[in-house]
């Protein structure tokens, strides 16, 4: 008798199991086809404007301070209240929608603290934003990977078609059903290396997606000092074309026999970590690893 309700158990737990990953799945659908089509266009608007004020594109203060004041903070709250408004069924497609409300909530937060600082022409301000908006760009990170993630566990498709005026987002998807021999393989991912190498290829020193290490500095410096050499590595100065200070640290590599960078060639570059401040000559956050290699790519990448 124990053995037969056993093994009800058992089955019961499996269908349990069974029925809730259709379940999490049909919630994922549903996300994608009825919940990011709500927010998707209005996302790229705030991001579109952000963009018109920043980095490449910024021209004062004042612009920054109106843009700011009079469209992106109203935007930027509408977007908040469309997403907070949609509330997946299960747990992990609740626990992915909530890493993009983070994301966009950090960086709600940065906007209204470049209006204060902006106002009290505070740059200890001006750092806090910077940081906020640092945290927000990471945690969208999280969210596009877990995404996704998903869409590659249930062998889905997500397209961003930005062109339709109705934001559709089409599942390349022929049933609903979760089989192995139907399931896409996996797309293959890039890994993110730990530093930025720039090689010498018998004319320049270049990185996949950087190019040429001399162009690369002159994207990131309006002005750096003469580079200060120490064993076997340099520290760069200088100032950054959105105000901000940079200290770059590079390793540079030499041929076995070689020790001194004045009078040898130079195989290899390495850029391990930077330090940015919110303006030149003053304290800063360092960044390395694969942090940093992200937050060069997303920034200056060729």
């Amino acid at each position: 008798m124990k053995s037969k309700l056993l093994l009800i158990i058992m089955v019961a737990v499996l269908f349990m199991n069974a029925c809730g990953s259709d379940s999490i799945k049909d919630d994922f659908l549903n996300y994608i086809n009825e919940g990011l089509p709500k927010f998707i266009q209005l996302e790229q608007t705030v991001t579109d404007e952000c963009d018109s004020i920043s980095g490449s594109n910024y021209s004062d203060d004042l612009a920054m301070y109106l843009t700011l004041q009079d469209e992106l903070i109203s935007l930027s709250s509408q977007l908040i209240d469309t997403a907070e408004s949609i509330t997946p069924k299960t747990k992990e497609v609740t626990e992915i929608h909530e890493k993009y409300i983070t994301a966009i909530n950090l960086r709600d937060t940065a906007f209204v603290v470049i209006v204060a600082a902006i106002d009290n022409q505070d740059y200890e301000q001006i750092a806090i934003a910077n940081e906020k908006l640092s945290e927000a760009r990471k945690a969208m990170r999280e969210y596009i990977f877990a995404l996704n993630d998903m869409a590659d566990k249930y062998g889905v498709e997500i397209n961003f078609d930005s062109h339709t005026n109705d934001s559709d987002i089409n599942l390349d998807e022929s049933d609903n059903t979760v089989n192995s021999a139907e399931t896409k393989e996996p797309p293959q991912k890039a890994p993110i290396p730990n530093s930025l190498l720039f090689t010498f290829d018998g004319d320049s020193y270049t990185e996949s997606k950087l190019g040429d290490f001399s162009e690369f500095l002159n994207r990131i410096f309006v002005s750096y000092d003469e580079p200060s050499y120490e064993s076997n590595s340099m520290k760069i100065y200088g100032v950054g074309h959105e105000g901000y200070g940079y200290a770059m640290e590079v390793l540079y590599h030499l041929n076995p026999a070689d020790d001194n960078p004045l009078e040898t060639e130079i195989l290899s570059f390495e850029i391990v970590s930077l330090v940015v401040s919110a303006h030149p000559n003053s304290d800063g956050d360092t960044i390395s690893g694969k942090e940093m290699v992200e937050w060069v790519y997303e920034r200056f990448e060729q």
